[in-house]
């Protein structure tokens, strides 16, 4: 039985928001005035915390949004039911390409509060290198830097599974770069044409001489195809992939609370 995705009335309750990354800078004010921790360290993981927030938030109005599945206030009323399909499919692009960020951004919160960027480079954060500091944040180098013991172990690890091989961070990894770097993604509800002709390739059988006898084939089911023009195209059902982001921003919140709970201000 094919999985339904939520009403447009339930979302909003499903996709609970981390109010927790809100305003943290405003919120701890008086924490980073008294602090004896370096001020520019604290004032930038705020601000990193804010931008994940704001990306969640973008992801998840996408996300519901897509939901909504009819698009009266676009389309008008005699039209057929493939343009609203199309409408509800840029929605589920565009919260596939912010949760992807979303990621990225909490490795930056990570990056700055733990200093990590001083074990690529020995400066401090200023004026200057806010902005350098910040591209050599990445995956390899978060993990890279993180040590194996005490509790920073645990993050490391955590960090490690969420995104292994196989985990709903890799399938929107993937499909964020398809939209990104390849082409638009095709669903299966919006991809109704029926392709005429289905063009395959075969490999070519080797020639079997025996002596005395004439040239002949080996046997027919040793054949490959090479080449299917029908399955490169390689479809994806959108409620699967609504589905699936519902689960992954209940994950992302998640780890971002885990890793919200390690810092002090």
């Amino acid at each position: 039985m094919e999985r339904k995705i939520p009403t447009f009335e339930d979302t909003f309750q499903l996709l609970e928001l981390p109010e927790y990354l809100n305003g943290t800078e405003i919120r701890y004010e008086l924490n980073i005035m008294t602090s004896k921790k370096e001020k520019a360290v604290l004032i930038e993981t705020c601000r990193r915390l804010q931008d994940l927030y704001d990306e969640i938030c973008a992801a998840r109005f996408a996300l519901i949004t897509s939901c909504q599945v009819r698009y009266p206030e676009y389309l008008s009323a005699d039209t057929d039911e493939r343009g609203h399909l199309w409408i509800q499919s840029q929605f589920v692009n565009n919260a596939i390409l912010w949760y992807n960020a979303t990621f990225d951004i909490l490795l930056q919160v990570i990056w700055v509060y733990f200093k990590l960027y001083k074990l690529y480079k020995k400066e401090s954060l200023s004026l200057c290198n806010i902005e350098k500091v910040l591209s050599k944040c990445n995956k390899n180098n978060v993990l890279g830097f993180l040590p194996n013991e005490d509790w920073e172990g645990t993050l490391k690890g955590t960090l490690e599974s969420f995104d292994k091989a196989g985990t709903n961070l890799q399938y929107i990894h993937n499909l964020a770069n398809t939209l990104k770097h390849r082409r638009m993604i095709k669903y299966e509800e919006l991809d109704k044409q029926k392709h005429r002709a289905c063009f395959i390739t075969l490999s070519q059988l080797p020639e079997i001489v025996i002596e005395g006898q004439p040239p002949s084939k080996q046997d027919s089911q040793e054949i490959k195809i090479l080449y299917n023009s029908n399955e490169t195209l390689q479809k994806v059902k959108m409620a699967d992939v609504i589905n699936l982001l519902f689960e992954y921003h209940k994950e992302i919140c998640q780890l971002s609370k885990f890793v919200y709970d390690k810092i002090e201000f």
